[in-house]
């Protein structure tokens, strides 16, 4: 079976079901999917055996919309180095438990502005982490807590020459159970955070947009020397 995915404005740590996401539309740098799905059915029960993704940019809307933003690579120096900035003003004027990290940047964009020059627009999330406000660990060092646990920021910030501005939104934690006097707080197995490189195991690395993973996983090869 084939089928069409439209992009969200919704992070995956976003606690709304997917249904109630606005849809991503033109003028946005609209990113869509075309996917195979492999079904299963017995019966009256229809099960998803696999499906392989491709994601793209509309091309359509980059002829038509010149002016539009123009997304960068999700590796680009400068993007990251304005977004690390904005996290770190994010700690000492917001942080009141916990500081926060980068969990991973969904995308950056740059446009010209008549009149006021270059826009440059990232959507980044952050997770909360194990290290107290105040601690005397840099905070770009500190471990997330576990998924479950922690808090998530998903942000939107726009810079250019007249100033910038900050837009968040926090996602409360799943597991919001106290721990008893004496507990510690569990440390969990740490994804690579902010890679996309190796999101997937297969195809071509995509250097501005996020790819879609196949399912089931491929194994990763090792090359031998």
């Amino acid at each position: 079976m084939r089928v069409n995915l439209q992009e969200t404005k919704c992070h995956s740590s976003d606690p709304k079901h997917f249904e109630d996401c606005e849809v991503r539309h033109a003028g946005g740098t609209v990113v869509m999917a075309g996917c195979v799905v492999v079904l299963s059915v017995q019966g009256d029960v229809a099960s998803v055996v696999s499906h392989k993704c491709g994601t793209t940019k509309d091309e359509e809307e980059l002829r038509m919309c010149p002016d539009c933003p123009r997304l960068q690579d999700l590796t680009n120096v400068e993007g990251l180095q304005r977004i690390g900035g904005v996290i770190r003003k994010y700690n000492v004027l917001n942080a009141t438990e916990h500081y926060f990290v980068l969990s991973d940047v969904g995308r950056m964009s740059a446009s010209y502005i008549m009149g006021v020059g270059m826009n440059y627009v990232a959507e980044f999330a952050m997770v909360e982490t194990h290290c107290p406000v105040g601690s005397r660990i840099a905070p770009e060092a500190c471990t997330p807590l576990c998924p479950d646990r922690a808090r998530h920021i998903f942000c939107k910030n726009s810079e250019n020459p007249r100033g910038s501005r900050l837009y968040c939104e926090t996602y409360p934690a799943v597991n919001k159970v106290d721990l008893q006097p004496g507990m510690i707080e569990p440390t969990c197995l740490q994804l690579p955070r902010f890679n996309p490189a190796v999101q997937c195991t297969e195809g071509p690395a995509l250097k501005d947009i996020h790819p879609i993973c196949s399912w089931p996983r491929q194994p990763l090869i090792q090359l031998r020397s």
